[in-house]
């Protein structure tokens, strides 16, 4: 993009061979092979998120509000340089999330679960108010993970595809900060806001099977991925400048602690590691 504005998103598709970028007065989508710019649009103004779905050249995008007729109460489907589809919600969009059959859009303390297909209501879930959206999850066997409205540190499991509550169990004894879930929607990894543990259950039993102590004092975990190849590496980020890469290797009779392996990559002051 010219000149200086400011850069409000961007997001990769998931085969990693287009990006998209967004500022307050449009959003563009680029090669990632020779970062030629295949489209762009300012019919929108600013564009607050902007992503590319499971479907090839659709984009799901919601607008900042500063330009008539672009509300951030409306989803937008966007496709070939034109809009093909809105979905108007009764709040701002504040996070959206996807599979490849299900869409899920959030606003401050509801969800809506969409077929990708029809974009046809499947379902209308309550969330955590103030959930800061990095505890959510969906894996691509249709499994979405999230905090118990009225139950602190609970989290809910429900089938997208059969629109059903699976499970609900115990995760932490304070608010769930954040939450990754492998592609097969087996293994759900978890943090609380005290930041000290991360842990790691079966779904949809909820059974626990791993614990990892990443701190012995408050910590502000800010990322946590099950590797994409293989569910047996899980990467953790926290705000002490850490990165805990955890094997979670095969369940046993052993202890827990037996069977943890966890190397820290402490970053340097430059912030390499």
């Amino acid at each position: 993009m010219s000149g200086t504005r400011q850069l409000i998103q961007y997001s990769f598709n998931d085969e990693g061979t287009k990006f998209t970028a967004s500022t307050e007065r449009l959003f563009a989508i680029y090669s990632t092979f020779d970062f030629t710019k295949l489209a762009a649009s300012t019919a929108f103004g600013g564009v607050r998120s902007i992503n590319c779905l499971h479907h090839a050249d659709l984009y799901l995008l919601v607008a900042s509000g500063d330009k008539p007729g672009a509300s951030p109460r409306r989803a937008k489907i966007w496709r070939d340089s034109q809009l093909i589809q809105e979905i108007a919600l009764p709040s701002t969009v504040e996070h959206t999330l996807w599979n490849k059959t299900h869409l899920v859009l959030f606003t401050d303390n509801q969800m809506f679960v969409y077929e990708l297909r029809t974009l046809s209501l499947k379902a209308t879930l309550n969330h955590f108010p103030g959930n800061n959206c990095g505890a959510l999850a969906i894996s691509d066997s249709n499994i979405l993970c999230y905090p118990c409205p009225n139950v602190l540190g609970q989290i809910i499991v429900h089938d997208c595809k059969e629109n059903r509550l699976l499970h609900r169990f115990a995760a932490h004894r304070t608010e769930v900060s954040r939450m990754a879930m492998n592609a097969t929607g087996t293994m759900l990894c978890t943090a609380s806001k005290a930041g000290t543990l991360i842990r790691v259950f079966q779904i949809p039993s909820g059974d626990l099977l791993f614990t990892f102590r990443i701190s012995n004092t408050n910590n502000s975990i800010t990322s946590l991925q099950f590797c994409a190849q293989n569910s047996n590496y899980l990467l953790c980020g926290s705000g002490k400048n850490m990165w805990s890469v955890c094997y979670l290797g095969e369940k046993t009779q052993r202890s827990i602690d037996d069977i943890i392996n966890e190397r820290t990559l402490e970053t340097t002051e430059e912030g390499d590691f």
